[in-house]
C-alpha cells in the first residue's frame, strides 16, 4: 500500500522523547511526558502526508484514501512538523530553540512542548534524507 504509515522504532521515538523531557526539566516543568502508541501511529500518518505536501494543513493527494488523509491531516494540525531532520532528537532541539525568523516572535513550537499540562505525545517519521519528515504531537493538556 503506497500510503502505509509504517512504524518508527521505539528507540527512534525514545530519543526524541528524552530530548523533549530534558527540555522540560531545564524549564523546571514536569519531565514525565510519555509516548502513546495510538499517538505514535497518528504521527506516522501525519509524517506520510507531509512527504506529499509540507504544511500544517496539507491538501489530499488524489489517490490517497480518505481515512488515511483525515488521520494524517488531524496529526499535522496538532503537531510540530519538520523536514530534513535525521532523528527526532535534533528535531526536538530545534523546536525547543525555536529561533527561525518566521516563528521567533511566537515561539509556538517551544510553547507547545513546554505546556505544563502535557502528559502524552506521539512521534513519527517518513521518507529519507533531506525529504524525511517528522512529527511530534504537541496539543496535549491532560
Amino acid at each position: 500500500m503506497p500510503y502505509s504509515p509504517g512504524e518508527a522504532t521505539l528507540a527512534f521515538c525514545n530519543d526524541g522523547l528524552g530530548t523533549l523531557n530534558f527540555g522540560r526539566y531545564l524549564a523546571e516543568l514536569p519531565a514525565d511526558v510519555s509516548l502513546l502508541p495510538t499517538r505514535n501511529l497518528d504521527a506516522q500518518y501525519g509524517a506520510v502526508l507531509l512527504t506529499h505536501e509540507y504544511s500544517h494543513a496539507p491538501s489530499q493527494p488524489s489517490e490517497m484514501p480518505d481515512a488515511i488523509y483525515l488521520r494524517g491531516y488531524a496529526s499535522t494540525g496538532s503537531s510540530n512538523i519538520g523536514r530534513g531532520y535525521i532523528d527526532l532528537e535534533s528535531f526536538q532541539k530545534a523546536c525547543l530553540y525555536d529561533g527561525h525568523t518566521t516563528n521567533v516572535s511566537r515561539v509556538g513550537h517551544r510553547r507547545w512542548l513546554l505546556e505544563p499540562r502535557m502528559l502524552y505525545t506521539g512521534m513519527g517519521t517518513a521518507g529519507s534524507g533531506s525529504s524525511q519528515t517528522v512529527t511530534t504531537h504537541a496539543f496535549d493538556r491532560s
